[in-house]
């Protein structure tokens, strides 16, 4: 994904970069996603979590964020999990991967959150999962 969006220098995904993705490339990396985990990962997955979980794609809403985070296993008993502590395989919660805290660069928290966003929104504009 970095590498269809030129990030591969950089190592992480900007505002800039996300708004630019390729749909046709977005939905391979979803299909695959979704194919090989049995439906269970998936940039679909996932913004299927974010909605279920009463978050909007037109707004950040920190107490929505958090039941979102708890929901995919990013956060455990009020602590956000670290890149040991994530499971990469197919016992993680359904919806913890691909788009991970510890996977999408060198930025804060805040961003963090808005980035994943962009993502969702990037996703519905696709009509990734559809």
């Amino acid at each position: 994904m970095l590498k269809a969006a030129g990030r591969e220098d950089q190592d992480w995904f900007d505002f800039e970069s996300i708004d630019q993705f390729s749909c046709t490339d977005l939905k391979i990396v979803n299909d695959l996603w979704v194919d090989y985990s049995d439906g269970k990962f998936g940039f679909s997955v996932q913004l299927s979590k974010y909605l279920e979980t009463g978050n909007k794609l037109s707004e950040y809403n920190d107490e929505t964020w958090q039941q979102f985070v708890d929901t995919i296993g990013w956060r455990v008993n009020g602590k956000t999990l670290s890149v040991d502590e994530t499971k990469y395989d197919t016992n993680a919660p359904e919806g913890e991967l691909p788009l991970h805290f510890h996977k999408i660069g060198k930025i804060t928290l805040v961003d963090y959150n808005i980035l994943s966003v962009s993502f969702f929104n990037i996703s519905t504009q696709c009509a990734i999962g559809n």
